[in-house]
């Protein structure tokens, strides 16, 4: 619910705003999130103000949106922030998106299929089949390595610790 998001962020030292999507989805952000307008999103402060002559709820109506940029990394939150700054900062949705797609085609299009059949339903469903696959068995990173202020390292699995090279 928006309140558990919410009662979410409140607990965790750091977060500044909390997102809730219509499907259940919570996430918590600092203070560098920026507000965008998407539909079935709600966010709002780790806490509401409590005053009874404003009879408003502090969440963010439906109607506003919320833009959400989220850097990963397996080395440490410090990491993932650099990698946010490094490959998101300074970029627009779009731009990313674009650049996103961009990446998938020239994956898919590394296999590419000949004579898939007769143009039937059949046939269709059967590169539909196939190409799903390969967008899941591509999903996965086969690389633990990031660039880092260090330059290549990666976080062993093996030995928990992080190392230099891939």
């Amino acid at each position: 619910s928006r309140t558990a998001c919410q009662e979410r962020c409140a607990r965790i030292q750091g977060c500044a705003h909390f997102t809730f999507w219509s499907d259940g989805g919570c996430h918590v952000q600092d203070d560098k999130a920026k507000k965008a307008r998407l539909p079935g999103v709600f966010c709002g402060p780790p806490r509401c103000q409590h005053d009874p002559q404003v009879r408003e709820c502090c969440f963010i109506s439906k109607n506003d949106q919320a833009e959400v940029k989220v850097g990963t990394s397996f080395i440490s939150s410090a990491q993932a922030l650099r990698a946010l700054d490094v490959e998101v900062t300074g970029r627009s949705f779009q731009a990313l998106a674009d650049a996103g797609k961009a990446a998938w085609r020239r994956e898919l299009r590394r296999v590419e299929v000949l004579d898939a059949g007769p143009p039937t339903a059949a046939t269709f469903r059967r590169l539909e089949i196939f190409y799903t696959c390969l967008y899941r068995a591509l999903l996965f990173p086969r690389r633990l390595d990031e660039e880092t202020v260090n330059g290549l390292q990666h976080w062993s699995p093996y030995s928990g610790k992080v190392v230099d090279g891939i």
